[in-house]
C-alpha cells in the first residue's frame, strides 16, 4: 500500500524498515476497540487474552489537510490475531483504518524502564517541523502542572530547510519550562541553558534512533553533567532518550497509574464482559516458570499470596514484554506487585 505516498518518501522508509506500509482496518467497537493514545497496551493485551501477537512500528499520518502536506510516522502498535489477520485494537473517532507499517515485535512495556518507537516526521515545509516539535514539546510540559503550552523552545535553532523531505527524528522541550528555569539567573547562566535546551533534529540517515527509551533514573543533573563537559544540547546528547522521564517517578509502570485503569473499555457485545474479568490464555501463563533457586521461589510464593496470584502470574507480571494484564491486577486489588528476574524463566 505505498501509492498513497511519494517516491521520495518511500526511499526514505527503505532506510527504516524493508517492511511494507499496510492499510489496516481499526475495531471501532466491542471490547478489542481500545482508548486512543494507549495503542501499546491494546495490542499487547489483546494477544496475552486471545493469542496472536503484537507488531509494534508506525502508523502513518499526514500533517494537516494540505495536498502537499508533510507526514508524521507515530510510534503505534497492531494486533495480528492468531487467525493471522492484522487489526488496529485502537478507537480512533471517524477513522476506520490506518496506515501502518511494523517494524519488531518486542518491546520493554512493563518495567522500571520502558520502551516505544519513537516519533518521527517527514516534513515537507518549515512548518510541518514547527508542529512536530510543538506537539513533542507539549507532550513532555504535560508532566509539568505549571508548563502552558507555549509552543517549543527554539534556542541555538534549527536549519529547518536542511530537513525537508527527509526522515528525521526530533525532539524539543516547551518554551514555558525553559523560561522558568532561566528566571533569576546571571546572564553567562542564560546562556548556557539557551544552548542546553536547544532542540534535535537527526535524519534517520545519519543513524537516528528508532526506539525511545524511558528511563527515570536518567535526572537532569547527569544531563547537565554531560552538557558541560560537550557544550551540546541534551535532546541531542540524549537522542533516543526520553529527557523528561525523571518526572514519571521512579517506575514507568507502576508509579504511572495506569495500570490501575484498562485501556480497553468496552464490554464485549457477545457476554457483556469487561477486560479485567477475562483471564489470559493459560497457555501463556504456562511459558512463566517458576525459578528452580530456593530463595527466588519463596519469593515468588510469598508474593502471590500477599497478592492473591498464582505463583506463575506472579512472574508473568514481571515479563518486561508483557504489559501487566488487567485481569491479574484485579485479582491483585490494583496493586504494583514487586518484580523478579525472569530472563530465565520465560519460554518463547
Amino acid at each position: 500500500m505505498t501509492n498513497a505516498f511519494d517516491q521520495d518518501f518511500i526511499d526514505q522508509l527503505r532506510i527504516l524498515t524493508n517492511n511494507n506500509i499496510l492499510l489496516v482496518p481499526r475495531r471501532l467497537k466491542g471490547i478489542a476497540s481500545g482508548q486512543n493514545g494507549r495503542c501499546y497496551w491494546n495490542a499487547n493485551i489483546c494477544a496475552q487474552t486471545w493469542g496472536g501477537k503484537v507488531l509494534y512500528g508506525w502508523g502513518i499520518s499526514f500533517i494537516g489537510d494540505s495536498p502537499d502536506a508533510g507526514i508524521f510516522l507515530y510510534g503505534h502498535a497492531c494486533w495480528l490475531t492468531p487467525e493471522g489477520k492484522l487489526v488496529d485494537p485502537t478507537y480512533c473517532p471517524g477513522v476506520s483504518e490506518s496506515f501502518f507499517v511494523p517494524y519488531t515485535d518486542k518491546l520493554l512495556i512493563n518495567g522500571r524502564v520502558t520502551e516505544s518507537m519513537c516519533d518521527l516526521c517527514y516534513p515537507k515545509s518549515v512548518k510541518d517541523l514547527d508542529i512536530m516539535m510543538c506537539l513533542v514539546a507539549s507532550q513532555h510540559g504535560a508532566r509539568f502542572e505549571d508548563v502552558k503550552s507555549l509552543g517549543y523552545y527554539q534556542g541555538i535553532g534549527v536549519n529547518h530547510h536542511s530537513y525537508l523531505n527527509k526522515i528525521v527524528y526530533y525532539d524539543a522541550l516547551p518554551y514555558d519550562l525553559v523560561i522558568q528555569v532561566m528566571k533569576g539567573m546571571d546572564s553567562p547562566c542564560q546562556k548556557k541553558v539557551h544552548v542546553m535546551f536547544s532542540p534535535c533534529v537527526k535524519p534517520i540517515e545519519q543513524g537516528a534512533p528508532k526506539k525511545l527509551i524511558h528511563d527515570p533514573s536518567l535526572t537532569l543533573s547527569e544531563m547537565q553533567k554531560r552538557f558541560n563537559a560537550e557544550q551540546k544540547p541534551i535532546c541531542s546528547l540524549y537522542a533516543g532518550y526520553d529527557v523528561t522521564a525523571q518526572w514519571m517517578g521512579k517506575d514507568m509502570v507502576w508509579d504511572s497509574g495506569n495500570f490501575k485503569k484498562p485501556p480497553l473499555i468496552n464490554q464485549s457485545l457477545k457476554t457483556g464482559k469487561s477486560i479485567q474479568d477475562i483471564a489470559p490464555l493459560q497457555e501463556i501463563v504456562d511459558k512463566h516458570s517458576l525459578p528452580t533457586q530456593k530463595k527466588r521461589l519463596q519469593k515468588v510464593v510469598a508474593t502471590s499470596e500477599q497478592y492473591n496470584l498464582s505463583p506463575q502470574e506472579v512472574v508473568m507480571l514481571s515479563n518486561p514484554f508483557l504489559y501487566p494484564h488487567p485481569h491479574l491486577m484485579s485479582k491483585a486489588g490494583w496493586e504494583s506487585i514487586p518484580r523478579i528476574k525472569t530472563a530465565d524463566l520465560i519460554a518463547d
